[in-house]
């Protein structure tokens, strides 16, 4: 319902190579009734390994085969195919606002591998110690934005200028829990991957975030 009968507006850096300069515009984006259902082949194939007491070991490969997926017009994208497009409302040669609309994308491809592991014991005093580790990667993220047109792999971009999201290759969680009696602690590292600006052609730097808690349950 909201793609097909909506309106949104936000506001959006542009570049508009006419001018050479990047502007903030606001970017209008309506429904369209005319919208086919998506479609999509789906393969999952995992196995899971117990090679040790407390210890185990997941994989999992993924692949996405969508047909006609639904999907939000870029405004960069736009421009960059035609700075004069009917869509890009301008004023004396200035960009007021880009007219956008959601749309079927011919067909999007994407495959990665989730790992997954968790090992848990107890030592002779009485601790309980669990270490973690959860990792997705993104192998590609192959899309086709007109018919019969040439797929790109848009992972590890920001995707600016395509109507992909932004695509970092992995992302993993490490972590480590301990407890005894009543008290806990623990600490998790989140890293996303680094990944390219399309925007200004510059590389983002990956994201690591630490995450610790302490816990003492008054009820013990």
């Amino acid at each position: 319902m909201f793609q097909q009968f909506s309106s949104q507006t936000v506001l959006e850096n542009i570049i508009d190579p006419i001018t050479d300069s990047i502007v903030f515009r606001g970017v209008r984006t309506a429904g369209a009734d005319d919208l086919k259902p998506e479609r999509a082949n789906v393969f999952n194939m995992g196995a899971t390994f117990l090679p040790l007491p407390g210890l185990t070991l997941d994989i999992d490969y993924w692949r996405f085969d969508y047909q006609d997926i639904i999907v939000k017009e870029s405004a960069q994208a736009i421009i960059d195919a035609n700075p004069f497009d009917p869509k890009i409302i301008r004023e004396v040669g200035q960009i007021l606002r880009i007219d956008t609309s959601y749309i079927n994308a011919p067909a999007v491809t994407t495959d990665g591998i989730d790992l997954k592991g968790v090992y848990t014991f107890e030592s002779k005093n009485g601790d309980f110690f669990t270490l973690s580790a959860d990792i997705t990667y993104i192998s590609k993220y192959m899309i086709q934005t007109v018919p019969g047109g040439v797929k790109q792999d848009v992972s590890g971009s920001r995707n600016f200028r395509t109507f992909a999201r932004s695509l970092p290759k992995w992302r993993s969680t490490l972590g480590g829990q301990w407890s005894r009696d009543a008290l806990a602690a623990s600490v998790f590292v989140r890293t996303i991957s680094g990944y390219e600006d399309d925007q200004r052609d510059t590389p983002i730097d990956r994201h690591i975030t630490v995450d610790t808690q302490l816990q003492y349950d008054f009820s013990n």
